[in-house]
């Protein structure tokens, strides 16, 4: 300024003379950055696919009014190492009642993707409106486009580098998939098939059984379970209403968590896939296809479907018998 560079203002000099040291590094901060940014060689933009083209970008509001606004997310175990084939988690949260669901894949492909969202597609109890992801390929792809489109569901996605436009899926990253399975590397066909086992055990719990905390419009909080809070919108006919707590009902929730820990220690005890040998990713394709659905009425998808029984994992053993009797 002494030398006729700057023009100060009054204002502008008492500002200066108070300015912290923590905010006057937040502010030249990028301008500091910048000779190196522009010194180095910048790549240009990566073009936008015409599927990221096709997909709009949108956030789902935490105050949504009905379900059926899912966010969509994956959780890979790689255990450190990024190199070949590894296990993805799918995992799928409606904002507004919480109802999760889940589903392990071998990579990431558009292809093992498909088969996750079909498989999901039959555990959301209720009609899906909007599936809202990232900007990852293995959602932004023409098979996974052509899939929302045939059943006519919006398909949205976050911007870039912004997640917490996918907030609540994030949440249960941790809570819901991390925190059990943890972060170790799971590689193989055996894997994934166990983690399928544990994931129906795992949804059943925590939509039926695990409170959660909500935020209200009001300011208030409510703490319901997501099936209590599904059953106080009566999106659901009387029937339909009471076979899901009668389902409740029946659940032992002791037995319910000891087949959860002995679906872990089968995970534990998998085979990981062996440095000789290429897993064969067709054999975990269609594998929610097996076990027993149990439908709670027209037009309801059939929800939970529990995983075949093995030695490993006694799923017979939470009162499949008293399930099967429940109305129609």
């Amino acid at each position: 300024a002494r030398h006729g560079h700057l023009t100060l203002s009054p204002e502008v000099e008492e500002k200066l003379q108070k300015v912290s040291v923590s905010t006057v590094h937040r502010i030249v901060g990028p301008v500091r950055r910048q000779p190196a940014r522009l010194a180095a060689s910048r790549r240009p933009p990566r073009a936008k696919s015409a599927v990221a083209r096709a997909v709009p970008q949108s956030i789902i509001p935490a105050q949504i009014s009905s379900p059926g606004h899912i966010e969509s997310d994956t959780v890979f175990h790689h255990g450190g190492s990024s190199g070949g084939l590894f296990a993805f988690s799918l995992c799928w949260t409606d904002v507004f009642s919480g109802w999760v669901a889940t589903y392990a894949t071998l990579g990431n492909s558009s292809l093992v993707m498909r088969d996750a969202f079909e498989a999901l597609w039959w555990r959301i109890p209720f009609p899906i409106l909007e599936i809202h992801s990232d900007n990852g390929p293995e959602f932004l792809n023409a098979l996974i486009l052509a899939f929302l489109q045939d059943r006519q569901v919006t398909f949205t996605r976050s911007r870039p580098y912004h997640k917490n436009d996918n907030r609540f899926v994030e949440e249960n990253n941790g809570s819901h998939i991390r925190a059990y399975v943890g972060y170790d590397r799971f590689d193989s066909v055996a894997q994934v098939k166990a983690l399928n086992t544990l994931y129906p055990l795992l949804d059943l719990y925590h939509n039926l059984f695990q409170p959660l905390m909500r935020h209200q419009e009001d300011g208030s909080y409510a703490v319901t379970t997501p099936l209590d809070h599904l059953l106080e919108t009566h999106i659901w006919d009387e029937s339909l209403a009471q076979a899901w707590q009668t389902c409740r009902d029946h659940i032992d929730l002791l037995t319910l968590r000891l087949a959860i820990v002995d679906a872990l220690h089968a995970l534990a005890e998998a085979s990981a896939a062996s440095p000789d040998t290429t897993e064969d990713v067709r054999q975990t394709l269609g594998l929610w296809k097996t076990g027993t659905t149990l439908p709670f009425g027209s037009g309801c998808p059939p929800f939970p479907t529990a995983p075949t029984t093995t030695a490993d994992t006694p799923f017979s053993t939470l009162n499949d018998a008293d399930l099967h009797n429940l109305p129609q």
